[in-house]
């Protein structure tokens, strides 16, 4: 469905003209009440451009749509439009992804990639403390401390 630009433009005139008269009741100067006027007609036009170039995107689970109903762009178009993102299982940080605790993603975002790494790899990659250890050339002991201060940052400060 289309604006009618005749129609608007009417009605921003007769709002106007209103405006106009209680402006110039309230005591303001003709060069006043054209600066508002312009500025006005220039986010009028702005909003009619607006409208002009968006249309409303229906959504494709209502049951009652007809196939005459809906927008021929969103039907041109629908794939283009469409976002379906799987996570990778060839990222190491898929699992970021599937966390819903906006909270969490936050703080876990903080961390350095060598952190997420760490968590990444004792979580979903089957490794111990130790094969992290040997595999970076540091001690259990390091690794372990490392895990404690990833928890300290992950704690919700209250």
């Amino acid at each position: 469905m289309g604006i009618n630009f005749a129609y608007a433009r009417k009605k921003f005139s007769e709002d106007q003209q209103k405006l106009r008269k209680e402006y110039e009741a309230a005591g303001m100067m003709p060069e006043q009440i054209l600066a508002l006027y312009e500025y006005d007609l220039h986010q009028f036009n702005r909003d009619i451009a607006f409208y002009r170039h968006t249309q409303r995107l229906n959504v494709f689970e209502e049951p009652d749509m007809e196939e005459e109903s809906q927008n021929q762009l969103l039907s041109k178009f629908s794939e283009q439009l469409s976002v379906c993102q799987e996570p990778s299982m060839d990222d190491d940080l898929w699992w970021l992804d599937e966390i819903e605790d906006e909270e969490l993603i936050e703080r876990l975002l903080l961390l350095t990639a060598e952190e997420l790494e760490l968590i990444s790899k004792l979580a979903f990659g089957d490794y111990s403390q130790q094969e992290i250890a040997e595999e970076a050339d540091k001690t259990q002991a390091a690794i372990s401390q490392k895990l404690k201060t990833i928890r300290k940052k992950l704690r919700k400060s209250e």
